[in-house]
C-alpha cells in the first residue's frame, strides 16, 4: 500500500510477517482490498493469506484469519477464524468489519470485540457468486459487488439481502437512463457511497462508471472502450480499461484504479483526468520508488483505491504487494 503526501508517492505497507510491528516491514499476499475506518484506520483483504490485516498507527494487525483456508470460527475470536481468500473489506460506523469471504460465499463480521461470524452466506442467498470489494453507507447498509453475479448487492445492518444495481446472471451493458434494477452489469468488482447516498459503481467488463441515484443507473465515466484516452474533458466521453476499483471523498471527487493501464483516474465536477501511474512513461509498469510525483510513479496493478476524511488516497497494488499513500 502505498500512500501520497503532499502530491509524493511513499510505501506504507508491504512486504505475510510483521504483525506487531512497523507496517512498512510486513508482507502481504496479494491484497484485493482496502476499506479506512472513521479514525483513518486500514483494513486489507489478502486473498492468498486468507487473513484481513489492520494497519493502525503505522503497525500492522491480524483481525480476521489464520492463515489457513477453510470456513470455521464463527463465535470465536476473529484471529482464529479460517477464511477462504477474501476479496473485499468494509466498516461500519460503529467500527464493525465485514469481510467478502469470496470463496466461501459468505460476508462474515468482525465486531468491537473483535469475535467473528457470518453475516450472510449462500445459504440464505444461493446466488452469491464472487463477492469482491464492498462499502457502506451512512445507515450501515452493506454495498456488495459480485462480479460473478453481475449485480451489487444491498445488505440491511440486520443482514436482509436485496437488489441494488444489475440483474441476477445477467451480464452485459443495455443502456443508461433505467431503473437500476433493471440494468446489466458486466462483472462488477467494487462499489463506493457518495455523501449523499450514491452509489458509485466501477463496471469493469463494460468499462465504465456507473451511478445509482434515486434508483437510476447512468455512466458517469468511460464511453465502454476499453483504453486511456479523454483526460481533461468531459469523463462521459473518455475511454477506461477495465476500471476494478472506485472510492469518493466527501466532496463527491471519484477514483478510480484503472488497471489497464496501471494509473488511477480522477472525476471531479464531471471532467476526468490522470492523477497517479504513467503507462505512457516508456510504456513499463513496476515500482520504480518512493518519494516520486505520482504522475512519474509506476504501478504493476492497481486493485484498490480508497480516501480517508481528510483526503488523503491509498493505492493497493496486489502484484507489487503494497499499499501506497499519496496527500
Amino acid at each position: 500500500m502505498r500512500k501520497a503526501t503532499g502530491g509524493i508517492v511513499n510505501t506504507i505497507v508491504g512486504g505475510f510477517t510483521g504483525d506487531g510491528n512497523k507496517a512498512t516491514s510486513g508482507a502481504l499476499q496479494f491484497p484485493e482490498a482496502l476499506a479506512i475506518d472513521k479514525t483513518g484506520n486500514l483494513y486489507i483483504a489478502e486473498m492468498s493469506a486468507n487473513r484481513v490485516r489492520k494497519v493502525s498507527g503505522g503497525t500492522i494487525s491480524t483481525i480476521a484469519g489464520n492463515g489457513i483456508s477453510g470456513y470455521s470460527g464463527d463465535g470465536g475470536a476473529g484471529t482464529s477464524a479460517t477464511l477462504f481468500a477474501p476479496q473485499g473489506v468494509a466498516v461500519d460506523s460503529q467500527g464493525n468489519v465485514f469481510i467478502a469471504d469470496t470463496y466461501n460465499g459468505a460476508i462474515r463480521k468482525v465486531n468491537t470485540s473483535g469475535i467473528i461470524s457470518t453475516f450472510a452466506s449462500y445459504v440464505n442467498n444461493p446466488n452469491f457468486n464472487t463477492l469482491a470489494q464492498m462499502a457502506t453507507d451512512s445507515s450501515n447498509n452493506l454495498y456488495v459487488a459480485d462480479y460473478g453475479a453481475c449485480v451489487v448487492w444491498k445488505i440491511s445492518s440486520t443482514g436482509s439481502v436485496g437488489i441494488a444495481a444489475g440483474v441476477v446472471n445477467t451480464c452485459g451493458y443495455n443502456g443508461d437512463g433505467i431503473a437500476a434494477t433493471a440494468a446489466q452489469l458486466n462483472g462488477p468488482n467494487s462499489v463506493a457511497v457518495d455523501s449523499s447516498g450514491n452509489l458509485i459503481i466501477a463496471d469493469y467488463g463494460n468499462s465504465r462508471v456507473r451511478e445509482v441515484s434515486s434508483g437510476g443507473i447512468n455512466t458517469i465515466a468511460g464511453d465502454g472502450t476499453c483504453n486511456d484516452t479523454g483526460d481533461g474533458g468531459l469523463a462521459t466521453a473518455a475511454e477506461l480499461c477495465l476500471p476494478v476499483s472506485v472510492a469518493v471523498d466527501k466532496s463527491g471527487t471519484i477514483y478510480v484504479a484503472d488497471p489497464g493501464f496501471t494509473v488511477i483516474r480522477k472525476i471531479s465536477a464531471g471532467v476526468i483526468t490522470t492523477f497517479a501511474g504513467n503507462y505512457s512513461y516508456i510504456s513499463m509498469t513496476g515500482f520504480n520508488g518512493d518519494g516520486l510525483w505520482p504522475l512519474y510513479t509506476l504501478f504493476d496493478d492497481p486493485v484498490g483505491v480508497a480516501v480517508d476524511s481528510k483526503g488523503t488516497v491509498y493505492v493497493m497494488d496486489d502484484i507489487d504487494q503494497r499499499v501506497r499513500k499519496i496527500q
